[in-house]
């Protein structure tokens, strides 16, 4: 019959070793117990009684409320354009003779780019040339008048005529004395009749000529034939208007950024041959909410960033309106001339918006992230450094270091606090680059762990390392620490209150303590 107790199995035949093995366990579990009383009361002793020195643990601890809320940086999207850009082109249609530029090339204001064939033009225009100048003549002859020989030959004719009348009326008076006598024809005295007649009209006519030359070119001679001259010149310019329109010149100083025929080319009136961009300076648009336009003026600097390069821009105009489509405001900048920027790039406008964190009872604090551990049920909690009192320090057996701040002509202290650290439950709001706002069971003026957290858990006994607020180095007024201080020279973000600005752009606000 075999016999089971606990894990040793045992048999009829071996109960005398059994028994001397069951004896042996009790009495080394005897032993165990014994020394496991004693050694526990001198434990427990030695953990009651209080310590005498502080632990060599130094921690750097900030301010709750020092850190300044953060700028808040809103980012409107732009391209880089041109002050001026034309599409430059033929208004007359005609073959391509040259072409002077490539794309490219800066070109200045008057400069040629390229010129159609004019042969045919310049062929008309030699023809109205010569038009022109038979009016020109003519105008002149009219406002000089007639020649003195030409009114001498007039009177001349006159007077001949006169004398014809005279013989032509001797004539007819003879016809009619011999009618009176039944001697003479009626042929002969009615062709006697009306060469008096006929010499007295032309008679007439040269006097009335004579008269004419006399008097000098009437004035509506004198201005039809200016009229003419002015329908010549008219025609001239309209040659030369499509001569000049048969070249391209340059609007304005700039460059080329596109060239799109050849020579021989047959273009038409209007079709586009460059593109011209202006000279840097270069300029930027974009489109704002008008409450941020209303903090900005003309001619106040901003920020810009283009592919991850900051520049510098100038507001050159505010639009009066707003875009119907975005009910934006547009605003202009203009960028300096020694700018590497290029037409169209894609710009970054930065505008900074302060953001507050309420009044100074407000429960919402910024704190750097390297001051966050990880709580219970995804928060997340922050290791207060509170000063005990009532705990036994020994003061002698504090350090001092002494380091000569040179940060613009000021010092800044730090005091070595005794503390003990206690763990403060907190709910992160947000969080902007190395620095996150949290709310919860923290208090303005207490003193947390700012980094190193995981060297320091709840009820660690260290040495926070205070640092306060800037002070001058000659005013020996100012209040000593009553434990030891150091001078540290202090970075360019340390406000002169002591406080810390955080600067940058980028918010984000995790769900919870994974997300951090």
């Amino acid at each position: 019959m075999i016999q089971r107790i606990g894990l040793l199995v045992f048999r009829p035949s071996n109960r005398p070793l059994v028994a001397a093995s069951v004896i042996t366990a009790v009495g080394l579990v005897a032993l165990f117990v014994a020394w496991s009383l004693s050694g526990g009361f001198a434990l427990q002793n030695v953990a009651a009684e209080p310590a005498a020195d502080v632990a060599s643990l130094y921690v750097d601890v900030i301010r709750v409320g020092s850190v300044k809320p953060p700028e808040q940086v809103s980012r409107y999207r732009g391209t880089v354009q041109p002050r001026r850009e034309s599409l430059l082109a033929f208004r007359r249609s005609g073959r391509i003779d040259r072409v002077d530029v490539h794309e490219g090339d800066m070109v200045r204001q008057g400069d040629e780019l390229a010129m159609l064939d004019v042969s045919d033009l310049k062929a008309e225009r030699d023809s109205l040339q010569a038009q022109l100048d038979v009016a020109v003549a003519k105008h002149a002859e009219a406002v000089a008048g007639p020649r003195r020989q030409t009114i001498a030959a007039a009177a001349a004719e006159v007077d001949r005529l006169r004398a014809e009348v005279s013989a032509a009326q001797s004539r007819w008076q003879r016809e009619q004395v011999l009618r009176s006598r039944g001697a003479g024809s009626d042929q002969s005295f009615d062709d006697a009749k009306f060469a008096v007649q006929r010499l007295e009209a032309a008679l007439e006519s040269a006097t009335a000529s004579h008269e004419e030359l006399a008097e000098g070119t009437r004035i509506e001679q004198v201005q039809q034939a200016k009229a003419n001259i002015d329908v010549a010149k008219a025609m001239l310019q309209r040659i030369d208007v499509d001569l000049k329109d048969s070249r391209i010149l340059a609007p304005f100083d700039g460059s080329i950024a596109l060239r799109q025929v050849d020579e021989g080319t047959i273009v038409g009136a209007d079709q586009p041959v460059f593109r011209l961009i202006e000279s840097p300076p270069l300029e930027a648009r974009f489109g704002l909410p008008p409450e941020i336009v209303s903090t900005l003026a003309v001619g106040q600097t901003l920020r810009t960033e283009i592919d991850g390069r900051r520049h510098s821009a100038m507001v050159l105009r505010i639009h009066p309106a707003l875009d119907v489509d975005t009910r934006t405001q547009r605003i202009d900048v203009r960028f300096d001339a020694a700018d590497d920027v290029l037409v169209g790039q894609a710009v970054t406008l930065l505008i900074a918006t302060p953001q507050t964190s309420g009044h100074r009872s407000s429960v919402r604090f910024w704190v750097p992230t390297t001051a966050l551990v990880r709580g219970s049920r995804g928060l997340w909690s922050v290791l207060a450094a509170v000063k005990k009192p009532a705990a036994k320090f020994d003061d002698s057996q504090l350090q001092v270091d002494r380091v000569a701040g040179t940060t613009k002509a000021r010092t800044q202290d730090v005091e070595m606090v005794p503390s003990t650290i206690e763990r403060r439950d907190v709910r992160v709001l947000s969080t902007d680059g190395p620095w996150c706002e949290v709310t919860g069971m923290l208090h303005r003026g207490d003193w947390i762990v700012g980094r190193g957290t995981h060297r320091v858990g709840p009820g660690t006994r260290v040495m926070a390392k205070r640092t306060l607020p800037l002070r001058d180095p000659d005013d020996s007024s100012a209040k000593r620490p009553k434990a030891t201080a150091s001078e540290t020279t202090i970075s360019d973000d340390t406000e002169p209150d002591g406080s810390t600005r955080c600067d940058r752009s980028t918010r984000s606000v995790p769900a919870s303590g994974d997300d951090v």
